[in-house]
């Protein structure tokens, strides 16, 4: 019972809980206002509903639990997904919004604008777009690679906007509390808008796979567990080990 107890509690502090897509989430130590899963067959069927932004023949298909966002044959066309609903609208000039994305080897691509893009609007774009091996950032003077990496395998990355701070734009991955990437430079005005998938026109479009987005209002940068946690989590795989023997 003492062990059952002490595992539940490690756990716990993690905070990598599931729920259907629209419920309020504990996940990576953030209470998200709003999710969506990428096991939810449709972006379009999701709670609260996704809409295909701008234009383009879209369609999506999940497998392992990870959504995918095609175009219909090789017709020059858009094809993102787009949240803005009430919980985003009006939340204030503090944001963040979290996306577990990879881009798939055989995906489709062009080599302009990549395979996949991560906008948070507010107010402006920000703008990260997913290539093989790197990611970029479309600066108001144009894109830029920021960051080169591994995409080809599931990361995490989570992204903060504070209107009042500089810089105002924070890009944070796979929970690690030092930003990867900050800047106070934005891209077009007057969008508040979620966006993933494909924005590019002109040729065959990116692919992106999705397992989960997040977002809610405020700046929630990642935590480094308290000392009391860790030593909860190393307790637990004592626990485990114990129990495996």
């Amino acid at each position: 019972m003492r062990n059952t107890l002490i595992l539940a509690v490690a756990v716990t502090s993690i905070g990598a809980l599931s729920a259907q897509a629209g419920e309020m989430v504990l996940r990576n130590g953030v209470t998200w206002a709003g999710t969506f899963e990428g096991d939810v067959a449709s972006p379009t069927g999701s709670t609260p509903a996704w809409a295909v932004f701008d234009i383009g023949n879209t369609n999506s298909e999940s497998s392992d639990g990870d959504i995918r966002t095609y175009t219909t044959g090789n017709e020059a066309g858009k094809n993102s997904y787009g949240y803005a609903g009430p919980s985003w609208i009006g939340a204030g000039t503090t944001r963040t919004a979290e996306i577990r994305a990879r881009v798939p080897a055989n995906g489709q691509y062009e080599a302009t604008d990549g395979q996949g893009s991560f906008i948070v609007g507010v107010g402006d774009a920000l703008d990260f777009r997913f290539y093989a091996g790197k990611i970029a950032f479309n600066f108001s003077t144009g894109l830029s690679t920021i960051l080169t990496m591994d995409t080809s395998v599931f990361h995490t990355y989570r992204v903060t906007y504070d209107q009042a701070a500089d810089p105002q734009v924070n890009l944070y991955i796979d929970n690690n509390a030092v930003p990867a990437f900050s800047t106070n430079d934005q891209w077009f005005g007057d969008f508040d808008k979620l966006l993933f998938g494909d924005i590019s026109s002109g040729g065959e479009a990116g692919q992106i796979d999705v397992d989960f987005i997040s977002w809610t209002a405020g700046v929630h940068a990642p935590v480094v567990p308290e000392p009391t946690s860790l030593a909860l989590i190393a307790l637990g795989g004592l626990v485990l080990r114990r129990k495996s023997r």
